[in-house]
């Protein structure tokens, strides 16, 4: 609902996407690297499936979804909503005006 009280083209949902994309903007090889090292198993559990469930790899389930699973302990009803572009003018401007700064304050140090 906030993208449409708010306009926004593009959220970021969650601290993980935040650190993934901008983790991309400034370390993309490292990054790559890790997440090519994780591999999918890292993205499995470890619990055995229980039973012989439909999957909607081929079609839909006949039965509604629903946004729980076995992850439920720890799903939170909040989180980190940021603006991308917001989030993105912040980064690549905010960080070179204080950088600016820093180095205008050293030098009038001096």
């Amino acid at each position: 609902m906030q993208a449409i009280d708010t306009g926004a083209r593009e959220l970021f949902v969650g601290s993980s996407v935040l650190k993934l994309v901008f983790g991309q903007f400034f370390a993309p090889d490292y990054l790559d690297k890790r997440l090519a090292d994780d591999d999918v198993s890292s993205q499995k559990s470890d619990r055995p499936e229980p039973g012989l469930r439909e999957g909607n790899l081929s079609a839909p389930v006949d039965y509604p979804s629903k946004a729980e699973g076995s992850y439920g302990d720890r799903q939170r009803d909040d989180g980190v909503i940021v603006d991308a572009d917001m989030a993105r003018k912040s980064v690549f401007i905010g960080l070179p005006v204080l950088a600016l700064a820093a180095g205008f304050l050293l030098a009038r140090r001096r």
